[in-house]
C-alpha cells in the first residue's frame, strides 16, 4: 500500500509504504509516484481535496513457481490439493487488509482518505 498527500503547491509529500514492503519495491514505487507530478490536472485534483491518498499496489509474481504435475497413481483430489496449498501460500490479500494502516511513517488507528484503484504488476507461472 502506498500512502501520500499532495500539498497546496501540488507537490507529493508524506510518502509512506506498507511497513514490510521490500526495498526494491519501495524504490520503484517512489519513482512511479513522483511521476504523478507530471500530470498537472491530477495534482490539482489531489491537492484540492486535501486528504491522504491511498494507492493499493498488488505485486503478484509466479514465474518459476513449482506447480505440481500429475503423475501416475496420484488421485485427482491429491493433485488439486497440492495445487491449492501452493496458491494459498502465495495469497497475501488478507495481509493487505490486516496491515491496512501499518505504514513505515508510524501507526494509525483511523484514516480519512481517498483510495485509488489498485495498481497490479506481475507475471503468471510458465
Amino acid at each position: 500500500m502506498i500512502k501520500f498527500k499532495v500539498d497546496s503547491r501540488k507537490k507529493i509529500n508524506q510518502l509512506a509504504f506498507s511497513k514490510d514492503a521490500p526495498p526494491f519495491i519501495v524504490a520503484a514505487l517512489t519513482q512511479s509516484i513522483q511521476k504523478f507530478q507530471s500530470d498537472p490536472k491530477l495534482m490539482m485534483l489531489l491537492a484540492q481535496n486535501g486528504k491522504v491518498i491511498l494507492q493499493p499496489f498488488i505485486y503478484e509474481y509466479q514465474l518459476g513457481c513449482p506447480y505440481p504435475k500429475p503423475f501416475g497413481g496420484e488421485t485427482r483430489e491429491l493433485f488439486y490439493k497440492k495445487h491449492y496449498d501452493i496458491l494459498s501460500e502465495k495469497d497475501h490479500h488478507r495481509d493487505i487488509i490486516f496491515n491496512f494502516l501499518n505504514f513505515s511513517d508510524g501507526s494509525l488507528t483511523y484514516l480519512d482518505c481517498v483510495i485509488l484503484v489498485p495498481i497490479t504488476v506481475g507475471a503468471l507461472s510458465d
